[in-house]
């Protein structure tokens, strides 16, 4: 599941970044609610997809989701995704500190992270920041959650922590987060400090056996992140 959703979203991302750009007339740029519209289906498609082939591969629906951690979302949740978010917090300093580290080792100076919805909230209208905040903080949670603690951890823990759970959950907890952290724009410094998040999210799926709290924590920090950019870029 994890795997067929990493080549989808490569590839209908690709090939949807083609198609609109021979829609668009030459030297004219790609309207930003277009690329965000289109962003937004290329996650919501890759997503549903993924997890009807893991249907297809032989599990019933409510087994898959039971796995993946997919449970329906509970008052308690919130209040989890809100003690994982603090959590995150001390975790998140001592990867900020590593990144920087790790910059000034590399003669690069202050960590500086990047990411391509800060183009898009630098000019945004107030509808192109509602597309924002839908991506970043409502759909980026569920798939990146979903897929990330719920399909990849489950497996990597499953399959290192045959005869001894306690190492497979730290195995998988490293792994995942390590590919979490390394897929993402901001660059290979900010690693330590995603990583960081991710380890907290997969601590609560531990706690909890849902990935509910996660998405919470996830979409908590990326509307605090989107928030500050506007806060400052705007």
């Amino acid at each position: 599941v994890f795997g067929v959703w990493m080549a989808l979203f490569w590839l209908l991302g690709l090939g949807a970044h083609h198609a609109v750009r021979a829609a668009v007339p030459e030297g004219t740029e790609i309207p930003v609610a277009a690329s965000m519209a289109v962003a937004l289906g290329v996650s919501v498609a890759a997503f549903v997809v993924a997890l009807w082939w893991g249907t297809r591969r032989g599990l019933p629906w409510h087994e898959l989701r039971a796995q993946l951690g997919l449970t329906p979302l509970r008052p308690a949740d919130v209040l989890w995704g809100v003690v994982t978010y603090a959590m995150a917090i001390p975790m998140l300093a001592a990867g900020l500190l590593m990144a920087f580290m790790l910059s000034l080792l590399a003669g690069e100076g202050a960590p500086q992270p990047g990411h391509p919805i800060q183009e898009i909230i630098a000019g945004a209208a107030a509808g192109e920041l509602l597309l924002a905040l839908l991506l970043a903080a409502v759909m980026a949670p569920i798939t990146e959650e979903g897929l990330f603690r719920g399909a990849c951890y489950r497996s990597l823990r499953d399959t290192l922590g045959r005869g001894a759970p306690f190492v497979g959950a730290r195995c998988a907890t490293l792994a995942s987060s390590f590919v979490f952290a390394a897929i993402h724009p901001q660059g290979w410094t900010f690693i330590p400090v995603l990583g960081a998040l991710a380890v907290a999210f997969c601590v609560a799926r531990e706690w909890t056996g849902s990935v509910n709290p996660g998405i919470v924590a996830h979409a908590i920090n990326n509307f605090v992140m989107v928030m500050i950019n506007v806060a400052l870029m705007r």
